[in-house]
């Protein structure tokens, strides 16, 4: 709930996860919408490559810095990724 409050101010965000654990479902569950001033994202955590396409489309290339600590392929291969970041 503290997240959900300070939300609409954060401009730079970090997230650290423990290595063992895929952090997909938690970070869907953080975000119901991006915070609107949101320009730095790091994600210190096993990320799949379809969590990350789902990021890429809510941010509608409002981040300057986006930085994923380990991205895991998944059955959405590379293909979509690659056209997400071209847009």
């Amino acid at each position: 709930s503290c997240f959900q409050t300070l939300s609409p101010r954060l401009q730079e965000l970090t997230i650290s996860f423990d290595r063992t654990l895929p952090c997909d479902e938690p970070l869907k569950r953080l975000f119901s919408e991006i915070p609107p001033q949101l320009t730095y994202f790091y994600i210190d955590g096993n990320l799949t490559v379809s969590t990350l396409i789902h990021f890429l489309l809510l941010l509608e290339n409002r981040l300057e810095v986006l930085i994923v600590g380990r991205l895991s392929l998944d059955y959405t291969g590379c293909s979509p990724l690659f056209a997400a970041l071209n847009q």
